[in-house]
């Protein structure tokens, strides 16, 4: 609303009375009111658009491989590869033997991130988790979390009762943090890496998972330092 001060002055508030800007007509003070109307409006739209999302899973099609164009996050180089290059190796003699398929993640139909799953032939009851990436223009919007929720969900329909798993090199925090949130807790192997990467196993019960994870992380975190 618009209030005339004592001095002659045009105050745009809110509902709740606070000043959103003083002006000098009355006419400049329903220029701001339309703006903060518009943008309420944006807000609402936005928070429904929010609500809306529906994240969705489906195939890496090697037909159309040059259309996908996912970005890595600076932060994230030496933590994550790029799609296209997993596709590349997952072709290899090496890679075969791990039964890499790779998927992509849609928002409402809009392509946001990758990942892929392998299982290892050394250790049938694991199937893990690779590679997982959320195009940096589409990170700090919540959707990592909302993808990591449907890749889990779906892992566990496509092998039922296997030990969900992946590794994490130890710099990765952001990783590491998304992935406790989200029910893994790692579970004190290291892979043979140099320096180790960290597994993680899924467990539903999420608290629980954060609370034993941190037990064996960090020992084997200072342990470490030294590489």
């Amino acid at each position: 609303m618009i209030k005339q001060l004592d001095n002659g002055q045009w105050q745009v508030q809110s509902e709740k009375g606070k000043n959103l800007g003083t002006y000098d007509t009355e006419d400049q003070a329903k220029v701001r009111l339309k703006a903060v109307e518009m943008f309420k409006h944006m807000d609402r739209f936005d928070r429904k658009r929010r609500i809306n999302e529906e994240i969705t899973i489906e195939p890496f099609d090697e037909e159309k491989k040059d259309e996908i164009n996912l970005s890595v996050d600076p932060l994230q180089y030496g933590f994550v590869t790029d799609p296209k290059e997993v596709f590349t190796n997952s072709k290899t003699d090496a890679w075969k033997n791990l039964n890499v398929k790779q998927y992509l993640i849609l928002n409402n139909g809009e392509m946001i991130g990758s990942f892929a799953t392998s299982i290892d032939p050394d250790n049938f009851e694991d199937y893990s988790l690779i590679n997982f990436l959320i195009d940096k223009k589409y990170q700090g919007q919540g959707l990592g979390s909302k993808s990591i929720r449907k890749v889990i969900e779906f892992m566990r329909a496509e092998k039922p009762g296997k030990n969900l798993t992946l590794k994490v090199v130890p710099e990765n925090i952001l990783a590491k943090t998304l992935y406790e949130k989200n029910g893994f807790r790692f579970n004190g192997e290291d892979y043979g890496f140099t320096p180790p990467r960290l597994k993680f196993i899924y467990s539903s019960n999420i608290q629980e998972s954060i609370k034993d994870g941190n037990k064996l992380f960090m020992p084997l975190i200072n342990k470490m330092k030294g590489w």
